[in-house]
């Protein structure tokens, strides 16, 4: 269970581009949050004795590097595309939707309604997070947006 909650969100491309667009402070808490719940969570869930719900997930496919056929150069190159290929639309709707929040949003707007850490700025943050519950991937961009216009660091992790 800790596994299936840390997984997709503290993947490499994550990380690196929280640091990236947010500084490696904001992403070392991040990491270091998410990898205290997800070990809590897996306790919690072990000592409540859930292992029966989950125990009979079968996992389908082949997964990455599952090609075998020509040179080594060129199975990386191909699991490499495998893996970026899917995440691509998903990255290119938090890029859009970030550069709308900048372009179009109003700075006012943000600084007034979204800026503080009172109900109403968790509240908007929340309203204009639901594309970022597409892949997570999409986060970053928009996140790094609301930063850019002030909203306050911790109302967009929220």
């Amino acid at each position: 269970m800790s596994f299936l909650i840390a997984s997709p969100l503290m993947n490499p491309l994550m990380l690196f581009m929280l640091w990236a667009l947010l500084g490696w402070k904001v992403a070392i808490v991040y990491f270091l949050v998410l990898a205290v719940f997800s070990i809590l969570t897996g306790l919690v869930f072990s000592k409540m004795n859930l292992a029966n719900s989950y125990k009979g997930v079968n996992v389908k496919g082949d997964g990455f590097f599952a090609n075998k056929t020509g040179s080594r150069f060129k199975q990386a190159l191909n699991d490499a595309w495998a893996f970026l290929y899917p995440m691509l639309p998903y990255l290119f709707i938090g890029v859009f939707i970030g550069a709308f929040i900048y372009g179009f949003v109003p700075e006012t707007f943000i600084t007034k309604y979204a800026s503080g850490d009172g109900i109403l700025s968790v509240f908007i943050a929340s309203i204009i997070g639901i594309p970022m519950y597409i892949r997570s991937e999409t986060m970053l961009p928009i996140a790094e947006a609301l930063v850019s216009k002030g909203m306050s660091l911790g109302t967009v992790v929220a």
